[in-house]
């Protein structure tokens, strides 16, 4: 009779890195996210954490608060990842059309 036993040790191919495009850039290619409710220090209790998942590896993180908001966030992205970086990039793209005419499509005011 045919055992119905869950496979524990299923085989998975090897990981592959994502190439990156031939004309990529630094930070043409990121992902963000938050680390919160971190002790608090020097007024900050929460991370920004930028990627760059293509040219560099490099990350980029910055201190903030939880209570962040969209512009919150839009404004530290560009003081210290576009201005520091001085690239653009078309990653951050808004579907909301209630979003403030501040900033453009990509995140750059």
């Amino acid at each position: 009779m045919p055992s119905n036993k869950v496979n524990t040790h299923p085989t998975s191919p090897p990981l592959q890195p994502i190439p990156a495009a031939h004309d990529a850039r630094p930070f043409s290619t990121l992902t963000m996210d938050f680390v919160t409710d971190l002790p608090e220090s020097e007024g900050f209790d929460s991370l920004l954490v930028v990627v760059d998942h293509d040219v560099t590896k490099g990350i980029v993180l910055t201190p903030c608060n939880k209570t962040i908001d969209a512009i919150g966030t839009a404004d530290l992205l560009h003081r210290n990842v576009y201005d520091d970086t001085d690239f653009q990039t078309e990653s951050f793209q808004t579907e909301d059309p209630n979003s403030p005419p501040r900033y453009s499509r990509n995140g750059i005011p």
